[in-house]
């Protein structure tokens, strides 16, 4: 099943993910990334936020090695690109000029933020 807007919304619901003060989804989640020669798995924290001018979702994933294993870190929510299979996870299919074509499966291990991301997110707020 395509994601849509909904189905974001009803992936955020069927995992119980909360929701900040600041308006961001976050949580904590299994993250594997596979290409046609690639496999790698780690846990990251996640954040969801929505752009309110726009609407447009993005998923940010903030372990620190993404980068470094040249993972994406940030995922505008596309809903042809995004497949939310229920109660189980939400994969992102896509292609990059280094990779080709690539799946990010996002499975969530928590439904909240921890309290060092809370004091983060409420500290920008006032910045």
């Amino acid at each position: 099943m395509k994601a849509t807007q909904d189905q974001l919304v009803k992936f955020i619901s069927d995992f119980h993910l909360e929701m900040t003060e600041e308006h961001v989804v976050c949580f904590d989640a299994s993250i594997e990334f596979r290409t046609a020669t690639i496999y790698r798995k780690l846990d990251s924290e996640v954040h969801i936020i929505t752009l309110s001018l726009t609407g447009l979702s993005v998923l940010y994933l903030l372990h620190p090695d993404i980068p470094r294993l040249h993972i994406p870190d940030t995922l505008p929510f596309d809903p042809g690109q995004f497949t939310y299979f229920k109660n189980s996870s939400l994969v992102m299919a896509s292609h990059n000029a280094l990779f080709g074509k690539f799946l990010i499966t996002i499975t969530p291990l928590s439904n909240g933020c921890t309290e060092h991301t809370i004091k983060e997110l409420k500290a920008k707020k006032f910045n």
